[in-house]
């Protein structure tokens, strides 16, 4: 079982299978499929059978600290333990002490904090009496080898394998979100004649994620392909990307090649490049520093400050927005002849 307060994973929801179960549970973080499936599980484990409904309580609206407390204290009926699910209710802003008296052996509590924004805050004397009760558990992005299991398993059960290769460049390509991989897998698999899956399956059916677009856009500018980054850009405005977005996504790409390129002018590896810039793969690595060796330091530095000058531009100018993101594209292609 995990300890207070530490991101959790696959071994962590496996673990509610078979491990003592503690009264209360918050569970919060950005990978919202694994939140669900650790409910999921909760739920076959405390209720295995559908309808006893009354060994199962799930609060979404009009939620009371009240109304909570008196469902903990219920017994269950035939369940040897009830459970009780709380959905979006922030156990830290509201005063849920007489939950916390509640509690008991019979019930087990869980609040499931739906956003993904949602962090508790340590300092609070409301988490650290949370925490001597129950666990906190934040359900943080997997990480390149989980989400690489899971990709292969989620194809393995569609009759399809697939390579490391293909699986990096899914998973760059649409998100290292669970849930949403499992759309772009089972649109993958529906698609693929093929018991390998090929690039060009996901090619053909896979939904971009903007920051792989703008990733794309960025590779086509450095290359010095102005025509075609500009047809990128007005793609991005017909799919009605927020420009202010694409900008900052944009920006943080140029940031990444400027350090690439201090880190290949200082004799560092394709490694050293993944882990300073955070990133899952190395192939990715591999590829910003490709675009980054053809590009002078100083055009990158210059490149940098016109994406400082668009973002005051789009803030304070009355000018479309997206006409300023391709002045940008512009200015950016006279450095060339400069």
């Amino acid at each position: 079982m995990a300890e207070k307060g530490d991101g959790v994973g696959r071994a962590f929801i496996q673990d509610l299978r078979t491990k003592p179960l503690k009264s209360l549970y918050i569970f919060y973080g950005e990978e919202n499929y694994r939140r669900e499936t650790a409910i999921s599980f909760l739920k076959r484990r405390l209720v295995p059978d559908a309808g006893a409904f009354w060994d199962f309580t799930e609060l979404r609206e009009g939620i009371t600290v009240e109304g909570i407390a008196e469902s903990v204290s219920t017994p269950p009926v035939t369940a040897e333990c009830k459970l009780v699910l709380v959905h979006d209710f922030d156990p830290i802003k509201n005063d849920i002490s007489p939950v916390l008296q509640a509690l008991n052996a019979e019930c087990c509590v869980v609040f499931s904090m739906e956003s993904a924004q949602w962090k508790p805050d340590r300092r609070t004397k409301a988490y650290k009496d949370i925490a001597r009760q129950g666990i906190f558990a934040e359900f943080t992005l997997a990480n390149a080898e989980e989400l690489a299991g899971f990709v292969k398993r989620c194809f393995a059960d569609r009759g399809h394998s697939i390579s490391q290769e293909e699986i990096e460049y899914l998973c760059f390509l649409c998100s290292p979100r669970m849930g949403e991989l499992l759309l772009e897998i089972e649109k993958t698999s529906a698609y693929a004649s093929r018991q390998q899956v090929r690039r060009e399956d996901i090619d053909a059916v896979a939904t971009r994620a903007v920051e792989a677009r703008v990733f794309e856009m960025c590779d086509v500018l450095t290359a010095g392909q102005y025509a075609k980054a500009l047809e990128q850009i007005c793609d991005l405005e017909r799919a009605g990307e927020a420009p202010i977005a694409v900008l900052a996504i944009l920006a943080r790409q140029f940031r990444q090649l400027y350090t690439t390129k201090l880190a290949q002018n200082a004799g560092k590896n394709d490694t050293f490049i993944m882990k300073t810039l955070g990133l899952r793969y190395l192939s990715i690595a591999r590829r910003i520093g490709a675009s980054a060796a053809r590009i002078p330091l100083s055009r990158l530095r210059a490149a940098l400050l016109l994406c400082l000058e668009t973002d005051a531009a789009l803030k304070s100018s009355r000018a479309q927005p997206y006409e300023l993101i391709r002045l940008l594209v512009m200015r950016y292609a006279a450095l060339e002849e400069a």
